[in-house]
């Protein structure tokens, strides 16, 4: 049994705030289907990441999406971090209308909170 989109969601931000951090829903996609993105700043280095849920069922996780690619391929060299994260998720949007997009700042983030 796959669990809901939104019910996955709601989890990641319960655990966030239960590790002192703040998570913002920034886009509500299919409740229970849609695919999820991640914005991860760590308020400790000031660094963005955009993690994607990638693969489907059971064998799916949360992927690093490596924006340094996408910025050579883009020509996008004068770009910043926070921008490319924007642009991909714009398209990935136009891709994808289902897509939540769920924004979190933390210190010390840890990859296994996003299972």
């Amino acid at each position: 049994m796959l669990l809901k989109s939104e019910i996955r969601v709601a989890a990641l931000v319960r655990t966030i705030q239960a590790h002192n951090g703040a998570a913002y829903i920034r886009r509500r996609g299919h409740g229970e289907a849609g695919d999820i993105a991640v914005v991860v700043l760590d308020t400790a280095t000031k660094i963005k990441y955009l993690y994607q849920r990638m693969g489907t069922g059971d064998q799916a996780g949360f992927v690093l999406v490596e924006t340094s690619d996408f910025r050579e391929s883009e020509n996008f060299l004068g770009v910043s971090e926070t921008d490319i994260c924007d642009i991909r998720l714009e398209r990935a949007v136009r891709f994808d209308p289902d897509l939540w997009i769920v924004d979190i700042e933390i210190r010390d983030f840890d990859k296994e909170w996003l299972t």
